[in-house]
């Protein structure tokens, strides 16, 4: 079943890397029947598997025979840094805390662990990781708004002085002296007029969808 904490319409993935078979049986237990579940028992290949199944929470034993946990860390993060990493050392210096966060971790556990401290600490990852690509969101849809707001004033200005010039024509030469003339300016602002609606009909429809979004939250 899926989590009752963590809105989302699939079950995350969650890989645990552990030499121990041990920890990942007890790891494993805890989480299956919240999330979909992965294993390893070393760190080679784990940068397949995280590719392949779209892995979306890594609990990375801290050490591994053969592999730098926390080099594996700042390696993996910096491909993919929408990955939740939680680093499980059974140290409990604060050092080692440090050194985990300072490679990239997101969270850290301490051996042993309960259930409920387990399937919290990943929940509160999913958790961290939604509120990231919510507002990365955001970001692009601000900076989308304000690139249509950068070509509403390009094309405006420009267009404006089109139907300044227009009149001008009117006011100047006699359209009825010369039908070709003034069917050639009416196509002229026909033209102008339509680009002008459909910049301002993009800035309309998301200033509409941020109002929406702001109801929502």
């Amino acid at each position: 079943m899926k989590s009752e904490n963590v809105n989302t319409e699939r079950l995350i993935k969650v890989l645990i890397v552990d030499d121990d078979p041990g920890s990942i049986s007890f790891m494993k237990s805890a989480l299956e029947d919240k999330y979909e579940i992965y294993s390893l028992t070393s760190g080679n290949g784990i940068s397949d598997i995280i590719s392949e199944k779209g892995i979306d929470v890594l609990l990375l034993d801290i050490v591994l025979p053969h592999n730098d946990s926390l080099q594996l860390t700042k390696t993996l993060k910096k491909g993919n840094s929408d990955l939740g990493v939680i680093l499980v050392t059974a140290y409990s210096s604060e050092e080692r805390a440090i050194e985990a966060l300072k490679s990239g971790a997101d969270d850290y556990l301490r051996k042993p662990m309960s259930p409920s401290d387990l399937i919290f600490a990943v929940e509160r990852n999913c958790r961290r990781r939604m509120e990231r690509q919510k507002l990365e969101e955001e970001r692009r849809l601000m900076k989308l708004r304000n690139s249509v707001k950068q070509v509403q004033r390009s094309i405006r200005d420009p267009i404006n002085v089109i139907f300044g010039y227009l009149e001008l024509c009117k006011k100047k030469y006699n359209y009825c002296d010369n039908p070709e003339l003034e069917k050639l300016c009416e196509a002229i602002k026909r033209n102008a007029m339509t680009i002008l609606n459909v910049v301002n009909g993009l800035l309309e429809d998301e200033e509409k969808k941020e109002e929406k979004r702001d109801h929502e939250r």
